[in-house]
This record gives C-alpha cells, sequence and structure tokens, in this order.
C-alpha cells in the first residue's frame, strides 16, 4: 500500500437477513409433512418436511440442503411454545435476503440484509460485505461501526531500522561461529569441525 490518507464516513453496515418460525412446544415432536420453498441470491431450493422430521432434523435439512447459504437453528425463547427455528443467512448483503413459502410460517426480524453505505472522502460507495479488500489497493477495511474515521497509511521506519540492525546482528554471530569451526588452534592442537573445509 501507497502512504495515503482518506476520510471514511460508514453510513450504514451490511447486514444478515433473519427470520423466525412461530413456536413449538418441543424440538423433537415430529411435524406435519409438506414442503418449504427457499430463495437466496437467486438460488432456489425445495425443501420436503418428512412426517417424521422434528424441528431438529429440519434444521439440519435446511443447513445442509442450501449450500450453507442459510444457517438454520433453534432457539429456546422461553413460554408455552418455547422452541423456535431461526434462518439466518450466511453471508450479508442484500442479494442475500431470503424469501420463504410453503407449509411453515415464518416472521422476519428487523429489515432484512443490506449492503454497507459509505463515504470515502465524500465518493459514495456500497458493498455487501463490511470487509473492503479491493477498494484501496494493497488495504483491507473491516467496517465496524457507523461513523467518521480518519485513516493515515505511513511507512514504518522504525522497523525498517529494527530489521537491518537484528540483520547485521545475526550475520556478526555467524562470521563468529564461523571463525570458531574454522579456527586451528596451534597450542592446544585443537582443530574447529570445519576446519579447512572449503564450502564454508
Amino acid at each position: 500500500a501507497k502512504a495515503q490518507s482518506f476520510e471514511i464516513d460508514v453510513q450504514s453496515l451490511a447486514t444478515r437477513d433473519i427470520h423466525q418460525s412461530s413456536g413449538f412446544a418441543s424440538k423433537t415432536d415430529t411435524l406435519d409433512a409438506g414442503t418449504m420453498e427457499l430463495e437466496i441470491d437467486g438460488n432456489n431450493y425445495t425443501i420436503t418436511i418428512e412426517a417424521t422430521d422434528t424441528l431438529e432434523t429440519l434444521a439440519e435439512k435446511i443447513s445442509e440442503s442450501t449450500d450453507g447459504k442459510i444457517d438454520a437453528s433453534i432457539l429456546n425463547v422461553g413460554g408455552d411454545e418455547p422452541f423456535t427455528m431461526v434462518l439466518k443467512s450466511t453471508d450479508t448483503g442484500t442479494a442475500n435476503n431470503i424469501t420463504i413459502s410453503g407449509d411453515m410460517s415464518f416472521s422476519q426480524i428487523g429489515n432484512g440484509a443490506s449492503d454497507a453505505s459509505l463515504l470515502i472522502d465524500g465518493i459514495a460507495v456500497t458493498s455487501p460485505s463490511n470487509e473492503l479488500s479491493d477498494l484501496v489497493e494493497g488495504v483491507t477495511i473491516t467496517l465496524d461501526k457507523v461513523g467518521k474515521s480518519s485513516v493515515n497509511i505511513s511507512q514504518d521506519s522504525e522497523k525498517i531500522v529494527e530489521k537491518i540492525s537484528d540483520f547485521v546482528t545475526k550475520y556478526n554471530e555467524l562470521l563468529d561461529s564461523v571463525s570458531t569451526l574454522t579456527n586451528y588452534n596451534e597450542e592446544t592442537k585443537v582443530a574447529g569441525v570445519f576446519q579447512g573445509s572449503s564450502e564454508i
């Protein structure tokens, strides 16, 4: 990344789509047979609800059948019918809004999946993800909250000096080791391990 500065004004974060089913008394009781039609990111999935399916097995079936695009889980919210199924888009962005039809009713939580909206030095940008890796060359920006931030990218000369200093230290240590390993002591008549080695 080249040295540069810019202002980011995050107006909204990218969100997921979340849907909640009506309540059930048990997560292990069998369900009525039927079908569910799920649509996300241009893909359609038909889920067959068998008479032997429970809330748990149906959640597993949905997660496995939607190519990882929809995560299904069971939530205990309390009350007389505490168990509810939650369908959540794995990814953020408007393309990941979930359309549900069929023999099981769901209600959408919030406003659904949406793209992130921000200004970079006053230029409007939208993104389906809160992680922007192709907006500024060589920089990955993770959007954390709504608001303004100043970004300054500069060269860290202290790190460069530290790396060069470490290299010099290690090189000098190597020379000392080589000198010891190739030395021949005239008084003790002891030779270093690599004394006389042309490779060293």
